[in-house]
């Protein structure tokens, strides 16, 4: 059975997820060697995970109920995690945290990269505040990237955003928007520095990867685009 869909692997604690994981698995019909090669870990990983030996990364439960009705690689784009998402919250000592949109691009989520970039957002310091699996079709895609209507690159933009799956991502961090951008780097990999996203993930300046919001303003335009105003209010925000 062939399927794309890795995720996050961020750190892990022991849960109660164990048994439901094998469920899962076994759901997928998948042997654990190809369930840890789409999640991007070895079998033997697996079977730590399934006999408790080993945590289970939070990400790997948010996939799991990402993906709750084989929805690989999902076409039913309304199965989301909605954890607090809008707006600023202020710390204990006056520290602020925001949000920013990340989008894991459909480059990335075809080649199996999904996980490894997941994993580096979190080791960079963001936390996951929500996620989709979707794939946005061409008015969807000509709506959200309309700043570049008249850009000449516009067209072939929105047609390879519409190649694949796509994963928007809600992080919340010190500065987030300009965090990511400077966790990603240069639009262009072959410009970008050294051990950021796209210098490590992507395959070039058309088919980079990732996409991160720009400014504060344009970030909440963007969470608001993928995830509606009930939904940020049902999780607290």
């Amino acid at each position: 059975m062939a399927i794309k869909g890795p995720v996050g692997l961020g750190r892990g604690r022991r849960r109660r997820m164990t048994p439901a994981l094998k469920r899962w698995r076994l759901s997928l019909e998948l042997t654990q060697a190809e369930f840890g090669k789409w999640l991007g870990v070895s079998r033997a990983t697996v079977n730590r995970w399934e006999g408790g030996l080993q945590a289970i990364p939070k990400s790997v439960e948010l996939l799991e109920s990402l993906t709750r009705g084989r929805i690989i690689p999902a076409a039913k784009d309304q199965h989301i995690l909605p954890l607090t998402v809008s707006g600023r919250r202020v710390r204990e000592g006056g520290e602020t945290m925001n949000k920013t949109l990340a989008i894991i691009k459909p480059d990335a989520v075809q080649s199996g990269k999904t996980g490894k970039i997941v994993a580096h957002l979190e080791q960079s310091g963001f936390t996951l505040r929500a996620l989709r699996l979707t794939r946005l079709d061409s008015e969807r895609a000509a709506e959200f990237y309309k700043v570049h209507r008249e850009q000449p690159f516009y067209a072939a933009l929105v047609s390879f955003m519409t190649s694949g799956a796509s994963i928007p991502i809600v992080l919340e961090a010190d500065g987030a928007v300009r965090k990511l951008r400077e966790v990603i780097g240069a639009t262009d990999p072959a410009e970008a520095a050294p051990g950021t996203v796209r210098k490590l993930y992507a395959e070039s300046k058309e088919r980079n990867a990732i996409h991160a919001s720009d400014s504060d303003e344009n970030a909440e335009r963007e969470i608001t685009f993928f995830f509606s105003r009930r939904e940020l209010l049902d999780s607290g925000g």
